[in-house]
């Protein structure tokens, strides 16, 4: 009886430690691919506890090897845990790599994120994913639901603080360019590269601490609405020459090279004299404390 209360004492405790380390995100669903390969050395320590069965130290130490060597396995040598649903999404955990499968049925999608300091560099894909976030080394929390009859993707990102982040704060973001997308950020220090020309970008809200930003958009959509609420920035705008557009500009003591353009101001925005009759309208809405903001055209 007391060999048995031993066994089942160490299996409890295994449970707990697991469950905490599941609580605490240090360890994912890659345990389960460990367990599935490594469940032969369960054998190997029944084998070692039946011929040392009255030594109790020995039961004890065979099966904590055993729960420290499948906790390990899947902490840094088990291969990306993948789960594919009916519905065509995939969601991979890898070192902070996360993607979603396109289903066919979708035709826009919501980026919500609530991050810390990020450096990004956005591209479009044509690939078979929705979407696709190298977080650099950075963990976050992410999920996906569909809207609308499964016609809008709502994706959501949440920065573990908690944890200690990589060395690298690079997100390498890959929207895939036959979907319609809005981007709402919300972040501490912002940078890096937007490039929107070959994306169907309908909203994108940025409200940031400090940062570097170079914003590239394009003409896919009749309407593109761009909010920009920052604090020290140096933002650089890249415009398509056959869009209209309207940039409202609160710059506190910014400078900005809009009075360059020769656009006329109406109610409060500078506008471009193709406007009206453009078939791609984008309209910017900028607040920023200290810093440059300048519109280029490419």
């Amino acid at each position: 009886m007391k060999q048995k209360n031993i066994t089942l004492g160490i299996l409890l405790l295994a449970a707990g430690i697991i469950w905490l380390l599941f609580n605490f995100d240090i360890l994912d669903w890659r345990i389960f691919e460990s367990l599935k390969l490594l469940w032969p050395l369960a054998l190997v320590v029944i084998g070692v506890n039946l011929l040392f069965r009255n030594n109790s130290i020995v039961r004890i130490i065979t099966w904590l090897v055993f729960i420290v060597v499948v906790i390990c396995y899947s902490l840094f040598v088990s291969e990306p845990f993948s789960w594919r649903f009916p519905n065509g999404r995939t969601y991979i955990v890898d070192n902070y790599v996360i993607q979603y499968g396109k289903s066919e049925k979708v035709q826009s999608a919501v980026i919500d994120a609530d991050l810390g300091s990020y450096s990004f560099d956005v591209e479009a894909s044509d690939d078979e994913f929705l979407f696709r976030a190298d977080m650099g080394g950075r963990e976050v929390d992410s999920d996906m639901d569909y809207k609308d009859n499964g016609t809008r993707a709502e994706i959501r990102l949440r920065d573990k603080r908690w944890l200690p982040g990589g060395s690298n704060n690079t997100c390498k973001l890959y929207l895939n360019k036959e979907v319609e997308w809005e981007l709402d950020l919300d972040m501490g220090a912002h940078g890096g590269r937007f490039d929107f020309r070959e994306i169907k970008l309908r909203k994108f809200d940025l409200d940031s601490g400090a940062g570097n930003l170079d914003l590239y958009l394009g003409s896919n959509v009749p309407i593109t609405e761009v909010e920009i609420d920052t604090g020290a920035s140096s933002i650089n705008v890249h415009l398509p020459v056959d869009a209209g557009v309207r940039i409202k500009f609160d710059g506190g003591v910014s400078r900005s090279n809009l009075s360059s353009l020769g656009w006329e101001k109406i109610g409060g925005y500078y506008t471009s004299p193709n406007y009206e009759f453009a078939d791609c309208k984008i309209v910017i809405d900028v607040d920023m404390g200290v810093g440059k903001f300048n519109v280029l055209y490419d």
